[in-house]
């Protein structure tokens, strides 16, 4: 199976993506109300929850640009450098939310395993931004040698 191009999976990852992220901006605007309406309680790590939702769409966006190029047969290029540490900046600042939010469930009675989530899913986006760190400093280093290679020829 092809992996750039329009029948590629880059170009079915992005689609995904795109309905993905629709989903998510629903989710972000009717949450809220419809907590109001089902007259559940409000508490503290609700409100955590729309930074590190707007922080995911971000996440999604800078992906999705990233599938679009290769959808375009251009993944080469120093726009998805920029991409990638973006998405990596966007990682570290869930895994702060989500941290600030574990340390928020002190103060309620939650159980342990609650608790105990809420610390593997920071640790886990992290590991995500430690991850695209490496991952943007070898695709610098591929941007220079093909600079490099262009030149020579």
């Amino acid at each position: 199976m092809k992996i750039r191009g329009n029948h590629g999976i880059g170009n079915y990852l992005k689609i995904f993506l795109q309905i993905c992220k629709i989903f998510g901006i629903l989710l972000l605007i009717f949450l809220i109300p419809i907590l109001f309406l089902l007259k559940l309680p409000f508490d503290m790590f609700l409100f955590m929850i729309y930074p590190c939702g707007i922080c995911f769409l971000m996440l999604m966006e800078q992906f999705i640009g990233l599938f679009n190029s290769l959808k375009e047969n251009n993944p080469f290029h120093y726009h998805n450098l920029d991409r990638i540490l973006k998405a990596m900046h966007m990682s570290f600042m869930i895994s702060v939310f989500v941290l600030i939010s574990f340390f928020l469930t002190f103060f309620y009675d939650y159980s342990l395993a609650f608790v105990v989530s809420i610390l593997f899913i920071s640790i886990l986006f992290f590991g995500v931004g430690i991850a695209l760190y490496i991952l943007s400093d070898l695709f610098r280093s591929s941007l220079e040698y093909k600079e490099e290679n262009e030149l020579t020829i």
